[in-house]
């Protein structure tokens, strides 16, 4: 998943004239998503993974509006929740979605490399990408640097994370 994943799904999202486009479309990538995590096909999943559900139909959501939905979404059964609780959540929110604007990553790369410039330090992106916020796997990480042809000397600039994103899509 991780940011290739979510810049897939912010271009599918525009296609579609912003947002799920319709309750059925959403409910289908909510179901097809659920099937992924789904345990042993009962109808519900484990709460840790409600993060991974909400970010395969494109929400972003932080560690403190996970925190928030795992205490208002049910666990009946210790630790997991059912596929209807998080169709009602999703519904409640009517498929609103926190989104990252390429704006949004110019900031961040800015704030976040040493310089300033929107530029980061291959480690350093290695580092961020796999201890903050919603972590990605380390062979995640190394996918995105293949693909923006970053040597291991290299800064990344936003704007080369973003073209490695539109040519692997």
């Amino acid at each position: 998943m991780g940011l290739k994943r979510f810049f897939e799904e912010e271009e599918k999202s525009e296609r579609c004239g912003g947002g799920f486009g319709s309750n059925f479309a959403q409910n289908e990538e909510l179901h097809e998503a659920f099937k992924i995590f789904e345990i042993n096909r009962k109808g519900r999943m484990w709460v840790k993974d409600l993060g991974k559900i909400l970010r395969c139909i494109g929400w972003n959501p932080s560690e403190s509006d996970l925190a928030e939905a795992r205490k208002e979404l049910e666990t009946r059964i210790k630790g997991q929740i059912f596929y209807h609780d998080i169709e009602r959540y999703v519904a409640q929110r009517d498929g609103a979605r926190v989104g990252c604007a390429e704006d949004d990553l110019q900031e961040a790369f800015s704030a976040l490399g040493k310089s300033g410039d929107g530029k980061i330090n291959v480690n350093d992106f290695r580092r961020f990408m796999t201890t903050l916020g919603e972590k990605m796997e380390p062979d995640e990480v190394e996918e995105l640097l293949k693909e923006t042809k970053a040597t291991e000397r290299d800064s990344i600039d936003y704007r080369q994370l973003l073209e490695a994103l539109e040519l692997s899509s």
